[in-house]
């Protein structure tokens, strides 16, 4: 029985010592954005900095002073490493109490109000050994990857690091958006487009973050868009998150002019990304150009079967002049991959194959 209570009172004692000391967490852990500057990690100019995350520290022994270590790592390339940015406690925390510090007071060459600076960080000559990684900050940002906060606590009068955790900002870089279809650059001759429904298709960088918003707008057959008028005029008939090749089944009407325009709202370290908060009207994002058509109904379907009907002879195959000649004519559709393409891209397509070596098949 006696032994039964030593070990009890033991396992008590030894859950009392695991108790003690410093603990460290942070709120939040992570962070996604799809541009980050490189002074946003200043430690020359810490109170430039946005906000990223706070730190906080809890003391769960006596009041005393304490330790923090921080190290910073950019993908498996550690740009201050274990024992290269110390920083003390300016005052005890007492027993019980909790602190909280920011990424500015953590990522600084300056002493603070709660801590003592004893590092030089100079994250340019730390990431000399890496180019990529250096001429991208020389350029001023930082590339894909996720940027790691990593810092350990301990009492002062210990010698071991008691606790730790991690921030990581994860980076996701959002580049140029280039349209492809239907029409054409504002400013230069709207394409004429029939058939429903209209594929609007485009390249960008697709990330789980990196949100693509679709907007078209509708213009009167008298009132062509232009650059100067196209933000500010018109009636928005679609405006919503999209993928590129998006097709349905929309209400265009004949003869009347529509602009489109594909965004990525930005997310930097004053605006990170929160797949609860997302406002597609932030004045703060990545924009292709307008892109221009005229909409027009089936009536036009025998002009674009003529101008087809003129690419298809220019197809040198003898099969092909054959069907031609017996009085078959294009219906004026274009199927590709699997794709319906009518009027201007279709055209386009056939235009494409003028002059190349094809081999055809036909069949029933």
């Amino acid at each position: 029985m006696k032994h039964l209570i030593y070990t009890i009172m033991l396992l008590l004692f030894i859950s009392s010592l695991a108790a003690q000391g410093f603990d460290v967490e942070f709120q939040p852990k992570t962070l996604m954005v799809n541009g980050f500057s490189t002074f946003d990690v200043d430690p020359l100019n810490p109170q430039a900095q946005p906000l990223l995350s706070t730190l906080r520290v809890s003391n769960n022994g006596a009041m005393q002073h304490f330790d923090l270590q921080v190290q910073i790592k950019w993908n498996n390339v550690v740009i201050v490493a274990e024992g290269e940015a110390l920083f003390r406690s300016i005052s005890e925390l007492g027993a019980g109490a909790t602190l909280n510090l920011s990424n500015r007071d953590l990522v600084s060459n300056e002493s603070g109000m709660y801590l003592i600076s004893e590092t030089n960080i100079d994250l340019m000559q730390a990431v000399s050994s890496y180019p990529t990684l250096e001429d991208a900050l020389l350029a001023g940002y930082f590339p894909d990857g996720n940027l790691e906060l990593h810092v350990a606590i301990k009492a002062q009068s210990e010698s071991e690091w008691e606790d730790s955790d991690v921030f990581t900002l994860v980076i996701r870089n959002a580049g140029s958006i280039f349209l492809s279809s239907p029409g054409n650059r504002i400013n230069q001759v709207p394409a004429v487009i029939s058939g429903l429904p209209l594929s609007f298709i485009w390249n960008s960088v697709a990330t789980p973050f990196n949100d693509q918003y679709l907007l078209i707008k509708e213009f009167a057959p008298n009132e062509m868009p232009e650059s100067q008028s196209v933000q500010s005029r018109g009636a928005v008939v679609f405006h919503q998150k999209s993928e590129s090749g998006f097709a349905e089944y929309l209400p265009f009407k004949d003869g009347c002019y529509y602009a489109w325009q594909v965004y990525t709202p930005l997310h930097d370290g004053s605006n990170p990304y929160s797949p609860d908060l997302r406002n597609p009207n932030s004045p703060k994002r990545l924009e292709s150009d307008w892109f221009v058509f005229r909409y027009a109904e089936d009536e036009l379907g025998e002009m674009i079967s003529q101008e087809m009907l003129g690419f298809l002879s220019q197809i040198q195959n003898q099969e092909l002049l054959n069907l031609l000649l017996k009085g078959f004519k294009p219906t004026g559709e274009v199927i590709l991959d699997g794709r319906s393409y009518k009027g201007d891209e279709a055209l386009a397509i056939l235009e494409s194959l003028v002059g190349k070596n094809l081999q055809i098949e036909i069949k029933d």
